[in-house]
């Protein structure tokens, strides 16, 4: 059992991350600003949460800033 919830708590990661990268993908280049800070935090509460570990937070905060 706790390798399901396990199996469905990494689902619920990768789905958010590839929702994120997407929209990270798609800023309107005239509102960068706002939009990387509402990723950064949604990123930041994840890791908080230990959803994702240091590492990939460090990943998807250097992607975020160079894409601005």
């Amino acid at each position: 059992m706790q390798r399901v919830i396990e199996y469905q708590e990494a689902q619920f990661r990768q789905n958010y991350i590839n929702q994120s990268n997407n929209r990270t993908n798609q800023i309107d280049k005239g509102n960068t600003g706002s939009n990387i800070a509402d990723e950064l935090t949604k990123f930041k509460q994840l890791l908080d949460n230990g959803a994702i570990t240091q590492e990939e937070f460090d990943y998807y905060k250097s992607k975020l800033l160079r894409n601005s």
